[in-house]
């Protein structure tokens, strides 16, 4: 069976906190925000190597610890940034082919870096291109260095092909040639999940001590539903569910434990399956609904404990990830929706291998849901509005380097660094962002490292915007020093930006 390894992850200053796939903390080096020195060098630890399909059918490939720890960054950018997992796929295919995910100082003409970008071609600069965690924004589009277009800048690149789409970003002059390493892709995905340990060995399956019932704390990454069908499930399975109804609100039926006898397994029986039942599911809107969860189920089987899925007539099996989704044929015979599952999309797990959903991970707030900018347990409430004369806001202090997400749905009308001389000043890295349903209510995102969001780009509540710093009037400037400073003007006016988040529910 694919290994499956870690899926969450919160910046420390000296590292990163993961939970791996028995949900047991450990420390990894830090693939985040802080590995700026990387541009040219390794980091001084790196996960063991790891066996994937070669480029030719039956063939296999070795790659080494850096190339390992380059995949391990563009799956963590992808996830960062909520792009689904077909979109990493295509990011380690274009990185295989055009470096083998080796962060090159050379290449054709002067293209650098696991993407060959090239400074001339308005990549950014060679110290940009060469910093894995840059060029992988670039690739994706979600990069402030550069306007170049990325992979979401291409309509409908989730329905192209693997090759296709990443030509798409590459314009390479041998378009066909990523195809080839689709298989090594999925694999990494599969196998990697957005990051790995320093030294883990990829080589063998990792079993996990059994979990008692619901008392799984990660179930708290999606709300609880109220459907009956909650009822005797395993925890990955009522996962499954709770953030099925979650990421898919139309869904209104679900099944859950209950009598099967024709079925070739007693997943219903012990609780470890649930049907998610299609409205309309003749129609083309029922249809599309019901792939979108289908492939969702996949995209999130590491973080879900999910063993397989059925849906209209497909289905798909982590054992056999590399063939896709597969004809289907049920065993009954009969040819009904309900028998070859075009009324519902089956989800059978594991039972209890499911590590949840980190925050970069989990359905989208509704419309006028807020959030708050920071991971919780990473921040502590810092100096607050007015705690000072001319102190506008409230300051969180965080490790430089851990996600910012816009508290509120908006669009960016500012998305700058402030300097003077060649020094921040002010603010430092500033995103301001105006709110969708009160135009005059202004959120400010200050002292960032990093800004991830254009102006004019559309913001939902909870999305990452950039990562914290102490660019600016940070005192004492440094690490210690850094933090976020968060403010909300009305009108132009300056508010105790804690009350707003408390109108909205949210409490630091």
């Amino acid at each position: 069976m694919a290994v499956v390894l870690v899926i969450a992850v919160a910046t420390r200053q000296a590292g990163v906190a993961v939970l791996n796939q028995c949900g047991a903390a450990a420390v990894v080096d830090d693939l985040g925000a802080q590995a700026t020195a990387y541009a040219g060098s390794r980091p001084q630890t790196l996960p063991g190597p790891v066996t994937v399909p070669g480029a030719r059918p039956g063939t296999t490939m070795t790659l080494t610890g850096e190339q390992v720890s380059n995949a391990a960054v563009v799956i963590f950018e992808g996830k960062t940034h909520r792009l689904p997992a077909y979109g990493w796929v295509v990011a380690l295919a274009a990185a295989l082919q055009e470096s083998g995910i080796r962060n090159l100082g050379y290449g054709d003409r002067d293209s650098e870096g696991i993407f060959q970008q090239r400074p001339s071609a308005g990549w950014g600069t060679s110290a940009q291109i060469r910093n894995p965690h840059l060029a992988a924004q670039a690739f994706y589009g979600v990069a402030a260095h550069t306007h170049n277009r990325g992979l979401v800048d291409i309509p409908g690149w989730q329905q192209l092909s693997v090759a296709d789409a990443a030509q798409a970003v590459q314009r390479s002059a041998f378009p066909s040639a990523y195809a080839k390493w689709e298989a090594a892709a999925r694999n990494l995905v599969q196998r990697l999940g957005g990051t790995v340990a320093a030294g883990e060995d990829l080589s063998v399956s990792q079993a996990c001590p059994d979990a008692s019932g619901a008392g799984d704390g990660q179930l708290g990454s999606c709300p609880a539903s109220g459907l009956p069908a909650e009822h005797g499930l395993t925890p990955d399975a009522l996962r499954v569910l709770r953030c099925a109804k979650a990421a898919f609100p139309a869904i209104e039926t679900v099944y859950g434990v209950g009598d099967r006898p024709a079925n070739t397994d007693d997943d219903h029986q012990t609780g470890r399956a649930v049907d998610l039942m299609i409205p309309d599911h003749r129609t083309p809107a029922g249809v599309a609904l019901g792939w979108q969860i289908a492939r969702w189920m996949r995209d999130h089987h590491a973080q879900l404990g999910v063993h397989y899925v059925i849906w209209a007539a497909r289905i798909w099996n982590i054992d056999r990830d590399s063939e896709g989704w597969r004809n289907y044929a049920s065993i009954t015979g009969r040819n009904d929706d309900t028998s070859l599952h075009y009324d519902h999309v089956h989800v059978s797990v594991f039972g209890t291998r499911g590590t949840g959903l980190p925050p970069t991970e989990r359905p989208p707030l509704s419309a006028g849901e807020w959030s708050m900018p920071l991971p919780p347990g990473n921040y502590r409430v810092g100096c607050g509005f007015g705690c000072y004369a001319g102190h506008t806001g409230q300051d969180f202090p965080v490790p430089a380097g851990t996600p910012v997400a816009s508290t509120d749905s908006g669009t960016v009308i500012r998305s700058e660094a402030l300097r003077r001389g060649g020094r921040y000043v002010s603010y430092g890295n500033l995103i301001v962002i105006r709110d969708t349903r009160n135009p005059a209510m202004k959120v400010y995102y200050a002292h960032l490292s990093q800004r991830d969001v254009r102006v004019g780009q559309t913001i939902r509540a909870g999305q990452i915007i950039g990562r914290s710093g102490y660019t600016g009037h940070v005192i004492p400037a440094g690490p210690r020093g850094a933090h976020l400073h968060y403010e909300i003007r009305i009108d132009g006016t300056p508010v105790d930006p804690i009350r707003i988040l408390a109108d909205h529910g949210v409490h630091p």
